[in-house]
């Protein structure tokens, strides 16, 4: 794993928790490329867990521009629908800091 993948990991998780987004299995666990990240989410479209690859500075961006928007969790999940999934959508949860606590 990536030093700076694993710290956009973490931002994401924390913020995935501060909007109260875990009930819908939104969890990011951080790839060996420094730029991205793997989100694994609860589908409603394909009505499975599914994990995909992002942009980690891109997704932090786009929810920093968005998270007070109406329907950004939904928004959010259908944009991530429209990637292509991972190979294996059953990820290990990683011991990943709390940032801000």
């Amino acid at each position: 794993m990536n030093a700076k993948s694993v710290m956009a990991a973490a931002s994401l998780n924390d913020i995935f928790r501060k909007l109260g987004w875990q009930s819908y299995k939104l969890s990011a666990f951080p790839t060996s490329n420094a730029r991205e990240v793997d989100i694994q989410y609860r589908s409603s479209k394909y009505g499975t867990l599914r994990s995909v690859t992002c942009d980690a500075a891109g997704l932090l961006r786009w929810l920093n521009q968005n998270f007070s928007t109406f329907g950004v969790r939904r928004r959010l999940l259908e944009l991530l629908d429209r990637k292509e999934e991972r190979e294996t959508s059953q990820m290990d949860t990683p011991e990943i800091p709390n940032l801000f606590s």
